[in-house]
């Protein structure tokens, strides 16, 4: 009885109250990625909204903004630990999240904030392990500069427990910023923060687990999962919430969103897409780049239904990752609503997320046929696949507005990519009378074009008044940037006879200079 006794006094001293706050700021550690930057703060205003916050009482997104891309922290105010929490653990975008103890121009002056804070003393505990780091943004610090900084703390960070480089009950860290990106040698940082890391993103792990270099079933438009991941985010997608793509494709977007806890429905017109392919392990190869395990298989990597050994589908690669299975449905989204029956479709879902096609890579297709429809027997009907046609990009938009208009509950979001060039402006954007454009932010593909990422909110009830033929021309007018991108690609394709593959070399400039290391022709067949 006395050594439980011992053992229950340990265990409470050395995990300390993570929840007490003794601060309401909070220092917010992006990740440094330059092909996602520009999402940072849309993901975090999702994010905080889905917890409950105003974005705007929180920190000040103008002056954020502007600091996008220049350095990786944004200063933060929430009324607790917890609620923070549940925003940090699931962000793709911030790495983690600092208490902030003290702050200053310099070392002295933060050390001295920190040490003056109260509250601290119960995370100082004989039993409570910790550790501290020193971070510097864009300048290296060895490990005797490191240690210098960390002497100057030690009336901040009055520890008496063990030092645990890995694993600790408590991590402190002190921050340096800089005004410039490449300062020099031995500059002062302008800024240095000192604190208690109380929270890590934790759907990070997603991005590696959800590799598309692992996946079993890709397609050529494949979206990343880094993308999908933040798009879901972007949407609100949460524990619980009905999630629909209506241009699925291979359920890239399906995957990011069940993985964060949605309940998905996916359509497509293509047959080829849905119906999977065969594959054998033999020709495949998977066991030379990792996608099946050798002896014993992983916890991220489940056995496969027997089936999918002989024809891989979309579901493959669900059962891959260990989530639920998604509703996969074959249709036409030119005819969302007729395909069905009843009103009981509007209004079912919370999420629309989406990649539609806009025919850079693959064309987007519809029921129908440019000449005289065949009529189908009877005894042909069961197996009979309708025949397709382009599907213009003006009306893939068109569509995938009217379905988020129709489908979400009020108060439910889209996201979707829409490609243009990168003079986009807000304006430009094609609207919808019953949705609110909420966020548009860029991701540059080249000089000229971006895909960029589209966030709306359902902001009242759809009614057929407000879908005219006017109105539906206004959104055609708007999608004309995407279909300039189409036809950009296209002509690109048909002008050119052969296509360029350069290898870069240490002479190559990029894709626009005119030195390259070495050139090789291929026939386009």
């Amino acid at each position: 009885m006395v050594n439980r006794a011992k053992q229950q006094q340990r265990e409470a001293a050395r995990a300390p109250p993570r929840d007490d706050a003794v601060a309401d700021r909070y220092l917010l550690r992006f990740v440094l990625e330059a092909h996602t930057d520009r999402f940072r703060y849309l993901e975090l205003d999702a994010l905080l909204r889905s917890a409950g916050l105003d974005p705007a009482s929180c920190y000040d997104r103008p002056s954020a903004a502007a600091a996008a891309g220049e350095e990786p922290y944004v200063v933060l105010r929430a009324p607790s630990p917890r609620l923070l929490r549940d925003v940090v653990t699931r962000a793709i975008l911030v790495r983690d999240a600092l208490e902030i103890w003290g702050v200053g121009a310099d070392h002295g002056a933060c050390a001295a904030q920190a040490a003056a804070l109260e509250g601290t003393d119960v995370f100082f505990g004989e039993e409570t392990t910790w550790c501290l780091g020193v971070e510097a943004y864009g300048v290296g610090l060895d490990l005797g500069a490191q240690e210098a900084v960390r002497n100057q703390y030690r009336g901040a960070f009055r520890c008496r427990g063990r030092v645990r480089l890995k694993g600790a009950d408590v991590r402190y860290r002190v921050v340096e910023v800089y005004d410039e990106a490449r300062p020099a040698r031995g500059a002062a940082p302008a800024r240095c923060y000192a604190g208690r890391v109380v929270a890590a993103s934790r759907a990070r792990e997603l991005v590696s687990k959800l590799d598309l270099k692992q996946r079993l079933y890709l397609g050529p438009t494949a979206l990343d999962a880094e993308l999908a991941l933040i798009m879901a985010n972007a949407a609100g997608v949460r524990e619980g919430c009905s999630t629909l793509d209506p241009f699925a494709g291979t359920g890239s977007i399906l995957v990011a969103c069940a993985a964060l806890g949605g309940r998905c429905l996916g359509s497509d017109i293509d047959w080829k897409v849905l119906r999977g392919k065969h594959v054998s392990e033999r020709d495949s190869g998977e066991r030379r780049r990792g996608a099946l395990p050798r002896k014993q298989p992983s916890a991220a990597l489940q056995p496969l239904h027997a089936d999918d050994r002989e024809r891989r589908t979309i579901f493959a690669n669900f059962r891959q990752y260990g989530l639920p299975l998604p509703e996969i449905l074959r249709m036409d989204s030119s005819r969302f609503f007729d395909s069905f029956r009843g009103p009981s479709i509007e209004g079912a879902f919370d999420c629309v997320v989406s990649d539609p096609p806009y025919g850079v890579r693959a064309g987007a297709r519809c029921a129908g046929k440019d000449g005289a429809v065949k009529p189908v027997p009877d005894e042909l009907r069961r197996e009979h696949v309708p025949a397709t046609k382009p599907y213009a990009t003006a009306d893939v938009l068109c569509d995938l507005l009217e379905i988020a208009a129709r489908c979400l509950k009020r108060g439910g979001r889209l996201a979707y990519l829409l490609p243009a060039t990168n003079d986009l402006t807000p304006e430009d954007v094609p609207r919808h009378p019953a949705l609110t454009l909420v966020a548009c932010e860029p991701q540059q593909l080249s000089t000229k074009y971006a895909r960029w990422l589209v966030v709306m909110v359902k902001g009242r009830d759809w009614s057929a008044r407000d879908w005219t033929p006017a109105v539906r021309a206004g959104v055609r007018r708007g999608a004309d940037p995407a279909s300039r991108v189409r036809v950009a690609s296209r002509n690109r394709r048909t002008v050119c006879p052969v296509s360029i593959i350069c290898a870069v070399t240490s002479r190559a400039r990029g894709i626009n200079g005119a030195r390259v290391g070495h050139v090789e022709l291929r026939k386009i067949r």
